[in-house]
């Protein structure tokens, strides 16, 4: 039987398609997609997300309205509920989360972009070039931060019609705009790190770093590496649920790009970001 998995994540990281990919593809039920966020709880008492959290475990639901008596249950129930996979912008008291994820067996999976320029340039071309584009006729798309999720529901012409725009789109950026997008994003992916990810790993948790690159380079043997983790299997030729609207390589629609990678800020943040998220400590200079 597949084992329960969570994937942390902060955004722009291909969580929905994957989390999609298992919904369709396995046995494993996939009971939220962002209900579970901080910004979807308001009014939800930090220390009730270990219940909540545990009751969805067991039960392969997701419920806010989950009596505290819960936290006494078995970690199991009758009939037993499917294998819960689920994506998450992770909050409340770690060590308490941990303890649920422990009882419950569950793989947790830190997604992350390795290549934070593109991750911020896919960020500001949602924010500030494409909401402007007033005179298209799909207009009401691009005021949308994430249009991925609204050119799903259109016929397969407009569908194309509307990526074609988006990559032909030509823009220079303003990196007084740029520089805190890259900002927020070291700052998210660190916090989640510290306080979550390392807790999690001395708690001896399984836990697996993921990069969207990968999954874009190769969905197939990402997904298919995945379920192997979790023990199951998955289709590896299926279609992805959420069509990819930017080029893989945003830098080639910048036309202020030798500007942008010789700038100072961009520089640090890169620097930062890599020793502090994704180089091994010998990679940076640590002994």
């Amino acid at each position: 039987m597949a084992r329960h998995f969570v994937i942390l994540y902060c955004g722009r990281e291909g969580s929905s398609a994957i989390i999609k990919a298992f919904a369709n593809g396995t046995d494993v039920a996939t009971p939220v997609t962002e209900e579970f966020d901080r910004y979807q709880c308001a009014g939800v008492d930090e220390n009730k997300v270990p219940t909540i959290l545990r009751h969805m475990l067991a039960t392969a639901r997701f419920s806010t309205n989950v009596d505290r008596a819960f936290d006494q249950l078995p970690t199991t129930v009758s009939p037993p509920a499917p294998a819960v996979g689920f994506k998450w912008r992770i909050w409340g008291a770690p060590e308490n989360i941990a303890e649920v994820l422990r009882d419950y067996d569950v793989v947790v999976f830190e997604l992350l972009r390795s290549d934070i320029v593109n991750l911020a340039l896919s960020l500001y071309l949602t924010t500030h070039v494409l909401p402007f584009q007033k005179n298209h006729r799909f207009a009401k798309i691009f005021e949308d931060p994430n249009p991925q999720f609204r050119i799903r529901w259109l016929a397969k012409d407009d569908q194309e019609e509307v990526i074609r725009f988006i990559r032909s789109r030509e823009f220079a950026v303003d990196l007084k705009q740029l520089v805190p997008i890259m900002e927020e994003y070291v700052a998210s992916r660190q916090q989640l790190r510290q306080r979550y990810v390392a807790l999690f790993k001395t708690c001896r948790l399984d836990v697996h770093t993921l990069y969207y690159e990968d999954f874009l380079a190769n969905a197939s043997d990402f997904l298919s590496r995945m379920a192997g983790n979790i023990g199951t299997t998955i289709d590896p030729k299926q279609d992805l649920f959420y069509p990819k609207v930017s080029r893989d390589d945003i830098r080639t629609q910048i036309t202020n790009l030798t500007e942008l990678e010789s700038n100072r800020d961009v520089q640090r943040i890169k620097l930062s970001y890599h020793c502090n998220l994704i180089a091994k400590p010998v990679e940076c200079g640590a002994n």
